[in-house]
């Protein structure tokens, strides 16, 4: 089994990764608070031991430990028997250094990953002996969550393949990943296109000095290869920005390409790495974007923004998502905040009223506000990786978080709202012949 060699090597270089840690805290999934959503956040992390104590609610309400009267020694007993019985059945043991969570969340991707490629059934055991069990619960506790969550797995259906436990229900640091054979209803129907890295990623480049710079639609992003910018008063320096390429259509290698991503950004200086741009163009049909390709992309944007949201990740970093006909109407939810996505389209309006532009909020249309989409129409799927801390130095109107009320009479909380009313305006002026035909310039771009 290759597969197993190339996980091990993998959770071995990623154990060199020993920097600053997510927390291992209960799953929370955070409301959307305008394009620095995670900035308002007080909290920094703290580093991780192995003696985590946090669990999923979920865990803690409803069952009870099986394993509570054994002491540490008998514990201690039963899970190397355990582990002996599963070498007796031929489950590879795959031995990972992660003490912290960034790094579980990318062995635990990466080995799914390659056993995704199987097309029969694999089970191996993941030994994790620097995590506290109660962070391996956390995690299999939010799989099984998302297995029932037919709204999600109808567009990851690859995912129904994989069976995941701590081992012995939690006598020890170990984790128990198995796949189904594959079937033609367990794996995803995406054709795998064929892109160049290169390409792609100077097609990514264009659409960022095309539309975040010229359009100026980021403040703080005055070219493609550098961010931010203009925060020196503050002591913020601008890092690179990085250009990072994900080749497979199936999520679990999406996922993994995101947390070694973040991985990487971990392990260097933030002007050195500042932000990454991964491109994942076997997401979707460029060609011919559909509605079924959309709601694939969208389940994908949510799994990772869940991820990233487990253990409290973002509160470090922020994640914004892009597509080739992104439409944040056919987003879940359309009328409530989706973490890493625009605003509901609806309130833009009150946005514009919120910024003293009354009359283009009188005046611009409905379908001149949809071409606020364009701030997220890549020329490919994308998701961006942004560094939190740049941005916790911003202070006043372009980073407060208001009580926003909108048409039908709700309040809500928003932030960003000067920014995101001076890009409607901006990209109602510009006109979608314009920017259908930069967008469709880049995607050609990326496929010459």
């Amino acid at each position: 089994m290759t597969i197993l060699y190339t996980t091990l090597l993998c959770c071995s270089l990623l154990s060199l990764f020993q920097f600053r840690a997510f927390a291992f805290s209960p799953v929370k999934y955070p409301q959307f608070h305008g394009p620095s959503n995670a900035a308002s956040n007080k909290h920094r992390l703290s580093p991780l031991s192995s003696s985590s104590s946090s669990s999923s609610s979920a865990t803690q309400e409803n069952t009870e430990d099986p394993l509570e009267e054994l002491d540490q020694t008998r514990k201690k007993n039963l899970y190397q028997c355990l582990l002996r019985d599963l070498q007796i059945e031929g489950v590879p043991l795959l031995e990972c250094d992660a003490a912290q969570a960034h790094i579980l969340q990318a062995a635990l991707w990466t080995t799914m990953a390659e056993l995704s490629d199987q097309d029969e059934g694999q089970k191996v055991c993941l030994v994790l002996e620097n995590i506290g069990v109660d962070a391996l619960r956390t995690f299999v506790d939010d799989f099984l969550v998302l297995k029932t969550q037919t709204r999600l797995m109808d567009h990851l259906p690859e995912l129904q393949r994989f069976s995941i436990n701590v081992v012995g229900k939690g006598a020890g640091p170990a984790m128990v990943i198995e796949t189904a054979n594959k079937t033609s209803t367990g794996s995803s129907d995406t054709q795998f296109p064929n892109y160049q890295e290169s390409k792609v990623n100077a097609a990514m480049k264009s659409f960022i000095g095309r539309l975040v710079v010229s359009e100026q639609l980021c403040p703080y992003t005055k070219s493609p290869c550098k961010a931010p910018e203009g925060l020196e008063a503050l002591n913020v320096k601008p890092g690179q920005i990085g250009y990072r390429y994900c080749g497979f259509p199936d999520c679990c290698h999406v996922l993994s390409s995101f947390w070694n991503c973040i991985c990487e950004m971990l392990s260097v200086p933030d002007t050195q790495l500042g932000s990454v741009v991964l491109s994942m163009p076997a997401i979707g049909d460029n060609n011919k974007p559909n509605d079924k390709d959309h709601a694939r992309f969208s389940a994908m944007a949510e799994l990772i923004s869940r991820s990233l949201c487990l253990f409290r990740g973002d509160d470090v970093f922020e994640t914004l998502h892009f597509y080739r006909n992104y439409d944040r109407d056919k987003v879940f939810p359309a009328d409530s905040p989706a973490h890493g996505h625009l605003p509901p389209l609806d309130w833009l309006r009150p946005m514009l009223r919120q910024s003293g532009n009354f009359q283009e909020a009188d005046n611009l249309s409905d379908n001149d506000l949809r071409l606020s989409n364009y701030q997220r129409r890549s020329p490919f799927a994308a998701v961006v990786i942004k560094r939190v801390g740049h941005f916790e130095v911003l202070a006043g109107s372009a980073n407060e978080i208001i009580d926003l009320e909108l048409d039908d009479g709700r309040i809500e909380k928003a932030s960003g709202v000067p920014t995101y009313a001076k890009n409607a305006i901006q990209l109602a002026m510009a006109g979608e012949q314009t920017l259908s035909s930069g967008l469709d310039s880049e995607v050609e771009m990326g496929r010459s």
